[in-house]
């Protein structure tokens, strides 16, 4: 049973919804059951059912949906000031609860277990209730958490994501996530990493940053590799070339003959990659070698170096198929045109993203290739769609009008923010933010 939420604006609604197994609660404009909450008026057909005259009535709304994804702790609750503009311009909306949030389902499962909160899986969840809705397309607007959850869907369903707008955290590429198994590891090949790239629990740390000396007696193995600043060069280097090596190779396998670039070495660090005065007797090495600069990335072996080069791809690997994963993983960039809004202030998002709001948007123009907007708010902390509503409201009209799939008009200042010393807030943020993105 659906309910109208009376603090929204009056055509949205509050209603549940089955989508990837799961009971999920949604506030939309979008047709559901009610005729009487629609964004169109409803022909009554005598010869269709209820349920043909809604799949109709919204497949006549040719404009993708808006999907307003919430972070932690939050709920859909927090994008009322975005679905009431929506709403009034009439474009369709909608903001569920996540898995696990509000009124959504914790799982399917009677067991909670990690895996079904998984990025893929959420982001699945999204795309069904798109489709539940008879949408096949969506620009997706996230905070927080859907921000995270946004990038990842504008990269696993690139067909389905016409835009993104993501509000407080960056896509700033795939670098692993620091979690224990990294102590772990180095505790079993050796501490390599450099400190920045260990656990933030110390509990987990069994030493302070590795001296050159450690890094080098390190052992190889790739997730530790990965986590070395600057590993994705080497991949970069051939992505075809690394990319037959690990799917094609395997014990036993006829490889060709070794020329010479192939790493036999166990160690993370091999010379000369590092070094060209230091050899196997570590011990007579200068004191200066052993105490130069943190190895990094560029100093160590891919996995793919390592490997030796079969002669053939296996039989279940065409050359045809492999040249689409060599694509898939060079274009492993948001496609999309994207806005990206954070505010000044949220400080544990810049620390947490590199320390600087000017290597945030280095990073992100690295891997968000069609970013349309950088935008610093100033005074402003993290709970964007809130805080700045007013801000907020009028980017997200600019980056709509962008993507020219909707036909816009300007909103009353009404429309744009409900609270008059928030909307003063905001003029004051926007007389900031010409001069502050210049310094950047």
């Amino acid at each position: 049973m659906s309910k109208r939420c009376h603090s929204l604006h009056p055509v949205v609604q509050v209603t549940t919804l089955t989508a990837n197994g799961i009971r999920h609660r949604i506030r939309t404009n979008v047709q559901i059951s009610s005729p009487s909450i629609s964004l169109q008026d409803d022909d009554n057909d005598d010869d269709q059912s209820p349920q043909q005259r809604k799949n109709e009535r919204n497949k006549s709304i040719s404009s993708p949906l808006i999907m307003l994804l919430h972070g932690w702790p939050d709920s859909s609750f927090g994008w009322r000031h975005q679905l009431s503009l929506l709403s009034t311009l009439k474009i369709p909306v909608c903001a569920p609860d996540l898995r696990g949030f509000g009124g959504t389902s914790v799982g399917s499962s009677h067991d909670l277990r990690m895996d079904d909160y998984a990025v893929d899986v959420v982001a699945n969840d999204v795309v069904d209730i798109a489709h539940t809705l008879g949408f096949e397309t969506m620009v997706i607007v996230g905070h927080d958490f859907g921000a995270y959850l946004a990038w990842h869907l504008a990269l696993l369903y690139p067909s389905n994501v016409v835009g993104v707008m993501a509000l407080s955290i960056p896509y700033m590429g795939h670098v692993p996530v620091d979690q224990p198994p990294l102590a772990a590891l180095q505790r079993r090949f050796g501490p390599c990493l450099p400190r920045s790239s260990s656990l933030n629990d110390a509990s987990e740390i069994t030493t302070d940053t590795p001296t050159r000396l450690d890094q080098i007696k390190a052992r190889f193995h790739y997730i530790l590799h990965h986590n070395l600043p600057h590993a994705h060069e080497k991949y970069n280097v051939n992505v075809r070339e690394a990319l037959y090596r690990i799917y094609a190779y395997q014990p036993g396998v006829e490889c060709e003959d070794d020329d010479g670039q192939l790493v036999q070495d166990d160690r993370m660090f091999v010379p000369p990659f590092y070094s060209d005065d230091v050899d196997d007797n570590l011990q007579q090495q200068p004191t200066t070698t052993l105490t130069g600069a943190m190895l990094d990335g560029r100093s160590a072996p891919a996995l793919w170096q390592r490997i030796p080069r079969p002669k053939t791809l296996p039989s279940w690997l065409s050359h045809a198929y492999l040249d689409i994963m060599v694509q898939d993983v060079q274009d492993w960039q948001i496609q999309q045109p994207c806005y990206f809004l954070i505010g000044d202030k949220d400080t544990l998002v810049i620390n947490n993203h590199g320390g600087s709001l000017s290597l945030i948007q280095q990073r992100m123009r690295q891997h968000v290739v069609n970013l349309k907007k950088y935008i610093v708010v100033p005074m402003a902390g993290h709970w964007l769609p809130l805080e700045c509503a007013g801000l907020v409201n009028q980017e997200l009209l600019h980056f709509l009008r962008e993507l020219t799939c909707y036909n816009l008009t300007e909103p009353s200042a009404a429309t744009n923010n409900e609270d008059g010393d928030l909307d003063r807030l905001n003029r004051t943020r926007r007389l900031h933010m010409t001069s502050y993105q210049s310094k950047l």
